[in-house]
């Protein structure tokens, strides 16, 4: 069952790359290379890099994990807020925490006992990916709330605007004096 529902998230992981791809001229450069790179990643743990491996049996090869869409969605995200072109060379320091756990799953698979140390560094990588996730998930929010704002400010405008022009419909055609001064000076 599990293998079944792996198989169609590959192909619907790779639907969308395809469709991504062709529709690469309406993004943005980085905003597509994030995306891009966050699907890839998904596609590529889908394929096998968890205890359910679609291709091969009992075996966790550690090389692509959940973090490394959770960093590549962050930065997504961040760049799509900002609307950044280039990739700032400081945010390459988010991949960081990634290839720290990519070592110590490492040590873990090449050590035969469970070291505590190894165990607390990996606990405080594990809080980074969560802190990105909660700044990811706060972003989100604000940005729903201004474009809510956004849409009231609108709608108040809009009500505003159609309450002034039935407004002076009303006050014009329902008043024979002031429909007579439309009707010769206005037409």
């Amino acid at each position: 069952m599990i293998k079944t529902l792996q198989i169609i998230a590959l192909f619907q992981g790779l639907f969308v790359l395809v469709v991504l791809f062709a529709n690469r001229k309406e993004y943005k450069k980085m905003t597509f290379r994030l995306i891009f790179g966050a699907l890839v990643s998904i596609i590529l743990y889908i394929i096998g890099d968890d205890e359910n491996n679609l291709f091969f049996e009992g075996v966790d090869l550690f090389l692509f994990d959940s973090s490394l869409f959770i960093t590549f969605l962050f930065l997504f995200f961040r760049y799509y807020n900002n609307g950044k072109e280039s990739f700032a060379k400081l945010d390459y320091l988010f991949f960081i925490p990634n290839l720290i756990y990519f070592i110590i799953e490492l040590i873990e698979i090449n050590s035969q006992s469970e070291n505590f140390i190894v165990e607390i560094i990996e606990v405080l990588i594990e809080f980074t990916f969560f802190a990105y996730l909660c700044i990811l998930f706060y972003s989100i929010i604000n940005e729903l709330k201004q474009h809510l704002n956004m849409l009231k400010t609108e709608l108040k405008n809009k009500v505003i605007i159609g309450t002034a022009q039935f407004g002076l419909d009303y006050g014009i055609f329902c008043n024979p004096y002031l429909y007579f001064i439309w009707v010769c000076f206005y037409k």
